[in-house]
């Protein structure tokens, strides 16, 4: 009986930038709630994209909460995803990068390690409403990084649930978005307002978080 070949081990998560680029953004983050910088090289993202066309998806609730904090929703998403994945790779790998930027800053706003253990991908077809705008839940602390595989719709901050003070944050598929999030710097509070919508393209993207609730977190 011949025995199977072993697959081979899945290739290291190639970045399109470097602890310092990252750490200069960590940095920047002090003055604004998010922004957008290069994270993934073309290969890897490719490769990522065909592993978010193979999973399956579940329609998002259409709305969370109700009168005037009503959050409506209308895309796709994956919670569940068993590991290994190329999705918990890149988690990890994320996990790394962050850690040795953060190692790297005189006055870094973070504590290392970075304990990435909240992982969600979201599938925007096309046409569909997106989200309003919304505050991330209490438990995510610390940094949220949204991974965007194919980048159609737009992503914004804003002031309120109802859209004023709208800020554009344009992307481009392989860019991540950093968002503080409550402990960032120390401070307790921060949990910017945020929506996407014009969804003329399809959008995928990756969610990736530090759940204060998760058991060993």
């Amino acid at each position: 009986m011949v025995a199977e070949a072993a697959s081979p081990p899945p290739e290291p998560i190639r970045f399109a930038l470097d602890r310092g680029r990252l750490a200069q953004a960590l940095a920047d983050l002090r003055q604004t709630p998010a922004l957008v910088l290069p994270c993934l090289a073309e290969p890897q993202r490719q490769a990522l994209v065909a592993a978010a066309d193979a999973l399956p998806y579940r329609q998002a609730r259409p709305v969370i909460g109700g009168g005037p904090n009503a959050v409506h929703q209308d895309f796709e998403l994956n919670f569940e995803i068993p590991a290994p994945s190329p999705f918990h790779d890149l988690t990890a790998a994320l996990g790394v990068l962050v850690d040795r930027a953060l190692a790297a800053m005189a006055a870094p706003p973070l504590s290392p390690p970075i304990a990435f253990n909240d992982l969600i991908v979201q599938r925007y077809p096309v046409g569909c409403g997106g989200m309003t705008p919304h505050r991330d839940h209490l438990r995510y602390r610390g940094l949220v990084v949204l991974v965007l595989l194919q980048a159609g719709g737009m992503f914004y901050l804003s002031d309120d649930r109802q859209g004023n003070g709208r800020r554009d944050l344009p992307a481009r598929p392989g860019d991540m978005i950093l968002m503080i999030a409550p402990d960032f710097a120390g401070r307790a509070g921060p949990r910017p307002f945020h929506g996407v919508d014009r969804i003329t393209a399809r959008r995928y993207s990756i969610g990736i978080r530090h759940d204060r609730d998760r058991p060993g977190a």
